[in-house]
């Protein structure tokens, strides 16, 4: 079940990453003022989901981008 928080993350990151194009999950954190820990909860529903690529399974090194 996805949260009401969680669903206000993911709008914020696809938002940020529709403006931005591809990032790291550091600068994720930056653009979006979220924590690490959301970001990366964001980002495994969202590759649950089919709608980003990652480009490494490394945490720091994780690059992300949309999927159309």
């Amino acid at each position: 079940m996805i949260t009401e928080k969680l669903k206000n993350d993911v709008r914020t990151v696809l938002a940020t990453l529709e403006e931005e194009g591809m990032m790291s999950v550091g600068e994720l954190v930056y653009y979006t003022n979220l924590e690490e820990q959301d970001i990366m909860q964001v980002l495994a529903w969202l590759n649950e989901e089919k709608k980003v690529y990652l480009s490494s399974e490394k945490k720091r090194d994780c690059h992300v981008m949309l999927i159309y």
